[in-house]
């Protein structure tokens, strides 16, 4: 009996730490409400030297429309902060972009512990595109939306239903 019991606290422990993926953070039907149906999904492992940390990707294209949502689970755990992570990548953007690209960094209430939106606009290619940067506790997570109507609206959207899935 004690051994039942013993294996029934750690499965569930097991359980209770299991981190979910990007794909599992942002649903397949929570994409479908933004962009429609008739998606391809792509889910990457990630564990990269120029990422500093690990985690998982997933992508999910229709068309021209994409929606990529990162999740770096523990990444506050070797130093970063969300306010670094998003600064580089928008020093990152600038310098691939040219001086006609638009780039907005807003903090938004009400997303886990802390979160930041970046809206990058260009007048030199069609192509809308919004990035939310989300933490809560030491979990990471980013949701890129491009070129649908309104892609920080779509972010955010996206963004609020992922947070109530993380741990």
């Amino acid at each position: 009996m004690k051994r039942m019991l013993f294996g029934m606290v750690v499965l569930l422990g097991v359980l209770g730490l299991a981190q979910p993926t990007a794909c599992d953070v942002v649903s397949d039907a929570a994409v479908n409400a933004v962009i429609g149906a008739g998606f391809v999904t792509k889910n990457t492992p990630m564990n990269r030297k120029d990422i500093q940390g690990y985690g998982t990707m997933c992508s999910r294209r229709k068309d021209k429309i994409l929606v990529q949502v990162v999740l770096l689970p523990g990444v506050t755990d070797k130093g970063m902060n969300l306010q670094d992570l998003l600064k580089q990548e928008t020093q990152d953007a600038t310098q691939d972009s040219s001086s006609k690209t638009k780039i907005t960094v807003t903090p938004q209430k009400g997303l886990g512990d802390e979160a930041f939106s970046t809206t990058f606009e260009t007048s030199e290619a069609p192509i809308k595109f919004s990035h939310v940067a989300v933490r809560k506790g030491k979990t990471v997570f980013f949701v890129q939306v491009f070129n649908t109507t309104d892609p920080l609206a779509d972010a955010l959207k996206l963004a609020k239903g992922g947070v109530s899935r993380l741990p």
